[in-house]
């Protein structure tokens, strides 16, 4: 590919991240943006610094990955937040940093709202963060539910959130101009670099502010282009993107063609996101025998959309929305680069609490714990044998994907 792409980046040192997340709040998009559409240029950036530091790394690095953090009436109707966290927290512990991705506008000056424009106040994300999630994407199609104001009151309010907890966050600024940021984590002498886009919107008013590269070859390739030049910064690079079919069981040959030369500019870790339901993940093993992984979608982590599901409806679409998993992923280092060296799914379910709202669960024991009723220990147990094959690591090693049609022809409601 040529280097004439004028989409660049910017990366940015944990210390700089906060002092740019303070700005963020009080700033405000100047003059009139035009817009353009899907296929225009993305907005024009600054080169990214070429720096980083390496040394003797005493254990593995070890990252774990989940999948959406959504947003329906029957989640922020809880009366206490901590408890949809309660059961998986503990599992956190042991990871380095928590990756998670919020589908919703974070504005507390608007009323918490479900689909089709999803919006939560701070203390919503702040139990997210206290169970341990502290690496945030904020690009997905919801991103611009309330237009360019609601891009800016997340920011707003991602940076309040920063300057009381040690988080990090990517996908989207607050000003057209500003480049596509890399978020730099430093870890023991390594250097990580994060990115968030999405590849979709549901509402193009306010676009300018995401981080969004749309399927245009054009945008593609240059995107393609300076990520190539931006991993060569980094000892470890990870790419969160928001694409896909939603409810489909398989990822779309389209966004694997994309995942796939991600990886192949400089990409270790993908992790993706928006099908609201878990798609095989594969391992890639570059000419030097260094691992990368691709995770085309984790499905929803935090979700109302089993409430409703009855303990025989386990056919039923919506009973997939609520498998997922911990990707918990184990990096090493060596004179080659970053290799993926152990990747080790914990399987998750969401549960209808007795004291209101779902809670995520781990789903293998679910089947046998005494406060299930009867009837929905079949259900889980049905769950378990589904989504079991997705911890299965020798499945999905350098899988070829089938890319079967899919259309529940029915209104989702968890876009």
């Amino acid at each position: 590919m040529g280097r004439h792409s004028r989409t660049t980046f910017r990366r940015l040192s944990c210390s700089a991240l906060r002092l740019f997340a303070v700005l963020v709040v009080v700033l405000v998009v100047g003059g009139v943006f035009l817009f353009a559409g899907p296929g225009d240029r993305a907005p024009d950036a600054a080169e990214v610094s070429k720096s980083h530091t390496s040394s003797h790394v005493e254990r593995p690095l070890r990252l774990s990955f989940i999948g959406d953090i959504m947003a329906h009436d029957v989640n922020y109707r809880m009366d206490d937040f901590s408890r949809i966290y309660t059961e998986v927290a503990p599992h956190f512990a042991d990871s380095d940093h928590v990756f998670g991705q919020l589908e919703f506008v974070v504005d507390p000056d608007r009323p918490y709202a479900t689909y089709p424009r999803f919006n939560v106040h701070p203390a919503y994300v702040e139990a997210a963060i206290d169970a341990g999630v502290d690496i945030f994407s904020i690009a997905n199609n919801h991103t611009t539910d309330y237009k360019a104001d609601g891009v800016l009151a997340t920011l707003a309010s991602m940076a309040e959130l920063t300057e009381r907890h040690d988080i990090h966050y990517s996908g989207a600024r607050a000003e057209p101009d500003q480049s596509l940021d890399i978020v730099e984590l430093e870890w023991r002498g390594r250097s990580i670099g994060f990115l968030a886009i999405t590849r979709i919107l549901n509402d193009w008013d306010g676009w300018e502010l995401t981080y969004v590269i749309d399927w245009s070859r054009r945008s593609t390739e240059r995107f393609l282009d300076r990520l190539e030049e931006a991993t060569d910064d980094y000892d470890l690079f990870v790419l969160s993107v928001h694409d896909g079919t939603e409810y489909q069981p398989y990822p779309d040959a389209r966004s694997i063609a994309f995942f796939r030369e991600a990886v192949g500019a400089g990409v270790d870790i993908l992790w993706g996101h928006h099908p609201h339901v878990l798609q095989p993940w594969e391992v890639v093993e570059r000419d030097d025998g260094r691992r990368a992984v691709i995770m085309p979608s984790m499905g929803n982590f935090v979700s109302g959309q089993t409430w409703g599901i009855g303990p025989d409806d386990t056919d039923h679409w919506r009973a997939n929305t609520g498998d997922s998993a911990i990707f918990r992923t184990t990096v090493d280092f060596d004179e080659r680069g970053a290799s993926i060296i152990d990747i080790d799914p914990l399987l998750i379910t969401h549960y209808h609490h007795p004291a209101g709202g779902v809670s995520v669960e781990i789903l293998m024991p679910m089947a046998d714990r005494d406060d299930v009723g009867d009837g929905r220990r079949g259900f889980y147990e049905d769950r378990r044998r589904r989504s079991g094959r997705f911890a299965r690591r020798e499945t999905y090693e350098n899988l070829e994907y089938n890319l079967p049609e899919y259309n529940p022809g029915e209104n989702q409601g968890g876009r």
